[in-house]
Parts: structure tokens; sequence; C-alpha cells
């Protein structure tokens, strides 16, 4: 179970559904609820008030995405030095997805392809450089490209999986900058490699990276 802070409007007897007034308590956002109590008491007194509300695991995870862009997304090659002496070419070419990959090397073949190619929107627009980190939810936007029945627990329980294996040279850690759990393919120069940072802190979901753990099967 997670706790998360969420606003009721009392007048409409509703929790609001934007992400903004989706606060998990952690020590990072405890000063947030302080300033959206001050915030509502000022403005709407009496009308408003943070309540805490306790959801199964799977249940964040589908609240959280309900504010979130859930389309898909697309592998596109930049035009750099990266492609220009083929080692781009050469990493996408390696992690070609197939049919009969299982779960584990398909989910860990896109972290490779994000670290040699940008993620594309269906608008055409970069929404992420090649490189750069890649979240749970970006990750599960490119896997319905492929696998269009993919379920989001299905990756969130793979990627916790595939960190946890160091020769997969995965390293993920959680983002203050985006506000999520977010995950590289380091290569095999990096000192770095195979390195689990944050795990007990609350991700975008409220969640520990522990929860991920099997959180695609149905617990009795």
């Amino acid at each position: 179970m997670a706790q998360q802070y969420r606003v009721h409007d009392k007048e409409k007897d509703l929790i609001l559904e934007s992400s903004d007034f989706v606060l998990t308590w952690n020590t990072t956002r405890s000063a947030a609820i302080k300033k959206w109590i001050r915030f509502f008491e000022k403005n709407f007194p009496g009308r408003f008030e943070i309540v805490k509300v306790d959801w199964d695991n799977k249940s964040c995870v589908e609240n959280y995405l309900k504010a979130h862009n859930t389309s898909i997304l697309e592998f596109k090659h930049p035009i750099s030095s990266f492609y220009v002496n083929g080692e781009g070419e050469k990493r996408t070419k390696e992690n070609e997805i197939k049919e009969e990959d299982g779960l584990l090397e398909f989910v860990l073949k896109l972290i490779r392809l994000s670290s040699c190619n940008n993620s594309v929107n269906e608008n055409e627009k970069i929404e992420t450089n090649y490189s750069r980190n890649r979240s749970s939810i970006d990750l599960w936007r490119h896997a319905k490209k492929f696998r269009p029945d993919i379920s989001i627990f299905n990756i969130m329980s793979a990627l916790f999986e595939i960190s946890h294996n160091r020769e997969n040279k995965i390293v993920s850690q959680y983002c203050g900058t985006i506000h999520r759990r977010v995950f590289s393919y380091t290569g095999s120069n990096s000192y770095s490699y195979g390195n689990i940072y944050h795990a007990s802190y609350n991700d975008e979901y409220g969640l520990t990276f522990y929860d991920w753990k099997d959180i695609d099967k149905d617990k009795k």
C-alpha cells in the first residue's frame, strides 16, 4: 500500500484528479503539502482540504497515468557524430527488436535503443534526446509500438529485475528534475554501471522501487 495526499473539494465532494494535486508524503514533498494547505485556507476558506488516501500499488500507477501522456513513441536516429563514427548504427542493429524476444530481453533492448536514438511522438516532435534517461512510462510508450497489449506493470516488473543484474549495465535512479525514476544504459566503459540509486525514495507513483517487484503479478 502507498499513501498519497490529495485535494478534496468538500463543496462538490470530489477528489481532484489533476496531477498538480497528487502529493506523495516524503521529505521532498512535505513542504509542498504545507504550501497547498496555506493556499487553500487563504483563497478558499472552508472549501478544500488535504486528505490522505491509501492506494494499492497498481491503483497508484493507474491514477498517475490518467494525468499523463501515454501515446506511442518511436525511435529515430539523430544526426550527430555518434552516428558518423558508426557507434549508433551498430548499437541499434545489435538491439533490433524481435518477436521471439522474452520480456526481459525486450525491455533491455528498449533501454539500449534509448541510448542511441531520440524518442519521437506522433507529431514527429522529439520528446527525449538520445543518451538521456528514460522513465518507465517512456519505455512503455515505446514498447506499445512493438507489442500493443503490453502493460505498464510488465515494464515495471521487468525494469526491477533488469536493474538488479549488474551484467545488464543499467543505472536506475530517481530524477528530482522530472520527479520520476529513470533508467539508462551505461556501456562497458562506465564506472557506475549496474547501480541502483534512491531505491527507498517515493517515486512518481508514490511507490518505492521495491514495490515494483512482481507488480505485474496478481497478489492474493
